[in-house]
This record gives C-alpha cells, sequence and structure tokens, in this order.
C-alpha cells in the first residue's frame, strides 16, 4: 500500500539542487518512497527503496520531465530526515516544518504525521517517550546480568486465552494480572547475538574497539503491517507511525517454502521463491525523522561506543560479544501474528510470509556484553 502526501522535499546531486520545497511524495509501508511525483510543480523523480541491511538504493529520472527513475544513484545511509550517499541527499519533512538534519546543531522536531494507528480496543497509550537518565544505564557496568528472550518473557501471556463474551472485563483483567504480576512488571534484559561482528569495528592504530548501532539492529520490521494483522490480549490501543518506528528485530529466521513461477501484465515470468519467516522483535514507540534507536550515537559513523584495548584482548573479547537491551514491558504486552511484508517482484522475486511475536516495551538502554555476562557498555536509549 501506497501513501501519497505532500512533504518539504530536498534532493541534491553532486551539491547540484534537483527538488526544493514542496512537492508530492508517495511513501510504502515498508520505508521506502518517492518524491517529485505532481506534473507541473516537479520536473524530476528520485526513488529510494529501503534494503533489509538498513540502507537504501537510490534512482532518479535525471532527465527533466522524464517518468522513469532509472538513473542510479548508489547505496544511501539515513540520517535524521535525509538518505545521504557519496553525492546525492534525499530528504522529506512536514511542511511548515524547520528544516532538521541529523548532523546539526538543533533540536530534533515532532514527529511527521505519515502514521497509521492500530486500534487494539481499549485506552489509549502516552507516546510521549520518556527520558532514560544516563546513570541509570551507567549503572550496569561490571555488573553480570541474566538475559532473557522475547519468547521466554512472554510465555506467561502466550497461554493465556482472550477474553470471551462471556467473561467480565474485571475477570479477564485479574487472569491477565496474574500472568504479568513478578514477570513482565518488572525490568527484563532482552539479549541478542550481535546482527554481524563486522560491526564490532577494532582500531589497532588508537587501540579503540568501537561499538556501532549497526551491531544491535540492522534489520526492517513492519511493526505498522505487524499491528494491522496481528492481535493483543490486552485492551489497548497502539500508535504506530506509517514508517519510521523505535524498535528493532532480536531474532529473525529464514526457511524455504517452495516456489513457483509468476507471470506480470507484459507477459514476462520469473521464478518466485517462498519464504517462512519466524520473527520476535521489540517495539517501543512512534519515531520521529527516521530517529535513531540511540540518540546519542555519532550522526556519521553511528558509533554508540568505544572500549580502549590493545589488540590482543580486543581479538580475544570480539568473538564472545552479544549485545541485550534493558526494556520495561508496557500494555498491551505482546502482539503476534502473521502477514506478508513484501509483495514478490522482478527484481526481488521472494514471496514472504512472516509469523512474528512482538514484546511491547520501553527500551531504556542497549548492553555490550561478553561471554561471562558482565556489561563492558551501556548506552541510553531514549
Amino acid at each position: 500500500m501506497v501513501h501519497a502526501k505532500d512533504v518539504d522535499c530536498l534532493f541534491e546531486v553532486r551539491g547540484a539542487s534537483y527538488l526544493d520545497g514542496v512537492c508530492n511524495g508517495e511513501f510504502s509501508r515498508d520505508g521506502s518512497f518517492t518524491l517529485g511525483l505532481g506534473g507541473e510543480r516537479s520536473r524530476y523523480i528520485v526513488s529510494v527503496k529501503r534494503n533489509s541491511d538498513g540502507r537504501a538504493t537510490a534512482h532518479w529520472n535525471g532527465t527533466p520531465g522524464s517518468n522513469s527513475a532509472d538513473h542510479p544513484l548508489g547505496s544511501l545511509s539515513r540520517s535524521g530526515a535525509c538518505w545521504i550517499g557519496e553525492q546525492t541527499k534525499v530528504c522529506a519533512w512536514k511542511i511548515g516544518e524547520d528544516r532538521w538534519f541529523a548532523d546539526s546543531e538543533q533540536t530534533s522536531p515532532a514527529p511527521q504525521d505519515f502514521s497509521a494507528r492500530s486500534e487494539m480496543l481499549g485506552d489509549e497509550l502516552p507516546t510521549q517517550p520518556v527520558r532514560s537518565d544516563p546513570s541509570e544505564c551507567a549503572g550496569y557496568l561490571g555488573q553480570t546480568v541474566e538475559t532473557t528472550t522475547v519468547v521466554e518473557a512472554l510465555a506467561p501471556l502466550r497461554s493465556l486465552s482472550g477474553k470471551s463474551e462471556f467473561e467480565t472485563t474485571a475477570s479477564f483483567q485479574s487472569r491477565l494480572r496474574s500472568q504479568v504480576t513478578g514477570k513482565l512488571d518488572r525490568t527484563l534484559i532482552i539479549g541478542k547475538d550481535p546482527q554481524d561482528r563486522k560491526y564490532f569495528e577494532y582500531d589497532a592504530d588508537n587501540r579503540l574497539l568501537r561499538i556501532t548501532k549497526w551491531a544491535f539492529d540492522n534489520e526492517t520490521f513492519m511493526f505498522d503491517s505487524a499491528f494491522r494483522h496481528g492481535s493483543a490480549l490486552a485492551a489497548t490501543q497502539i500508535q504506530v507511525d506509517f514508517a519510521n518506528n523505535i524498535g528493532v528485530v532480536t531474532s529473525r529466521s529464514a526457511q524455504v517454502a517452495g516456489g513457483y513461477v509468476a507471470t506480470n501484465g507484459f507477459g514476462a515470468t520469473v521464478d518466485v521463491v517462498r519464504y517462512q519467516w519466524t520473527t520476535t522483535a521489540i517495539f517501543d514507540r512512534p519515531g520521529a525523522n527516521y530517529t535513531d534507536l540511540f540518540p546519542g550515537a555519532d550522526k556519521q559513523y553511528r558509533v554508540v561506543g568505544q572500549l580502549r584495548l590493545d589488540p590482543v584482548e580486543a581479538q580475544r573479547i570480539k568473538s564472545g560479544l552479544k549485545v541485550g537491551f534493558v526494556v520495561s514491558p508496557k500494555p498491551p504486552y505482546m502482539v503476534s501474528g502473521s502477514h506478508r511484508p513484501h509483495s514478490p517482484t522482478r527484481d526481488s522475486p521472494q514471496d514472504i510470509t512472516e509469523n512474528y511475536l512482538v514484546l511491547v516495551a520501553n527500551i531504556q538502554c542497549g548492553l555490550l556484553i561478553n561471554s561471562d555476562n558482565k556489561v563492558l557498555g551501556a548506552y541510553p536509549a531514549r
């Protein structure tokens, strides 16, 4: 599904500006978008396609008035409301909003209104983020911690049946509280293997092991789609942004489930592979302008922290490092279901069905943990 909206655009190639002002944008649920559509108002079009590794690939029409965005612009990385490559910058802001750049000294603006709402019955949760105290995160340094998984954390609720028409709300809430008390009404640490150990970058010249945000989360998850298609036990309404949300994938596995030959309207055929994904994730809140999970991360290199280690020690501990998230679960605690996050295309002939289990919680800190479960780094996530 595509959502069309006028936005404040900026599109530059090699320092030259091709879009600068109000233009039409089309935004997909996976975070991909196209700017510059809309007839007389714009002669240029740029298309940004989100990739599964957290980056994006861009194309533009290159010729004024052309309707085909088929000139490649290379790979882009997200920076605030912008996607930036070696020679390209593509940005979109809400009309009337200050043009805020992630590497500037300005204060981040309020969330854009490219949003959808998933209604889970009862009252609406407050969505204003609560700032975490850096000293609270720092209190984990040097501590030996016990981690759990999303599946383990939500085990008490997975066996709980939903409210039936013959049960009073008070009775259901009593059953729910009995499963939450002492289990989900406390701080948890959700563990995760790092996204890729290459995101722990060692600089031998300066004897620094740099920890980048990609080690914690570098996979996309369509929370908007998941919450529309999923179900929740608790009577709570969840606000989810159309494309920008604060949350992390904690595990994902994929299995091939067959395939078929697909034909488009022009008669071209392609072999499509069916995949069955199983995903667990944590959802915190809607984001703003592609807000980073770690607001204190270096905006250029996405470094959240660093350890001073000699080469021998760095090599020894790197292979055993893992990450964790300090979270405070909140209603409705759990959303589960199945959806199809991506439709097959000629360029990406994959038909994916994703089964998911989501823990709804405030993410307070990200932790860097060694093989002995000792915390070596703690980074505020709010």
